[in-house]
């Protein structure tokens, strides 16, 4: 029976992550930015998800806990910009219509260009 009884504590102390943090920004240092580098950061996002399901339907190695961290960081980042439109006086509907004049404005092809990172791997090899 005294192997029965350590064995649930083990299972425990098995399950206890150790040295694994994540490099996500805080609400604090998010809402210090500029409303540019909101933009950048959600586009930024974005792309990181795009590739995260372009991996995954290519059967590809990719870490799946990298969908979670980068939704909750676009929801952050799109919280942060629409609280920032209320203190404007922004409604809305003017809110919508200037997210569509953008992306009519936008180059939409920018949008997928490869990260600065892919960049500078690809001009290394």
């Amino acid at each position: 029976m005294a192997g029965f009884a350590s064995a649930p504590a083990f299972r425990a102390a098995s399950r206890v992550r150790v040295g694994v943090t994540a490099a996500v920004p805080s609400t604090k240092e998010l809402r210090d930015l500029s409303d540019a580098d909101v933009e950048e950061r959600v586009a930024k996002a974005k792309r990181r998800l795009l590739d995260l399901r372009i991996k995954k339907a290519t059967r590809q190695e990719f870490k799946p806990h990298e969908f979670a961290e980068n939704k909750k960081e676009v929801a952050r980042l799109l919280t942060i910009r629409r609280q920032r439109e209320l203190e404007q006086g922004i409604s809305k509907r003017d809110s919508r219509k200037l997210k569509q004049k953008a992306m009519l404005d936008m180059d939409r092809l920018s949008m997928y260009a490869p990260l600065p990172a892919e960049e500078k791997a690809e001009e290394s090899t």
